[in-house]
């Protein structure tokens, strides 16, 4: 199979780790001045990853992610594999 070197990642996920990383940092602004060993840094991590996840990850988010993926397909089948905005 023919794959462009430029082609574009459909997989939603993508857009959850931006959102992710977006409302950590919002909620968070100083998690990376965590101090202590990586086992402290790990658990303060996960704990404040926790929180933005069930908070600030909504459902309207999660299924807009859904439902863009048919339109995210038919973008990339009419560029043949280039460039989208997805």
């Amino acid at each position: 199979m023919e794959w462009p070197p430029d082609s574009p990642d459909l997989n939603p996920i993508e857009h959850c780790w931006k959102r992710l990383k977006e409302k950590l940092h919002q909620c968070f602004p100083n998690i990376h001045k965590t101090k202590g060993g990586p086992d402290t840094v790990r658990r303060c991590l996960a704990e404040a990853l926790d929180v933005v996840w069930t908070q600030d990850i909504e459902g309207d988010f999660l299924e807009s992610l859904w439902e863009s993926m048919p339109r995210g397909v038919a973008a990339v089948l009419d560029a043949k594999g280039w460039y989208t905005k997805y």
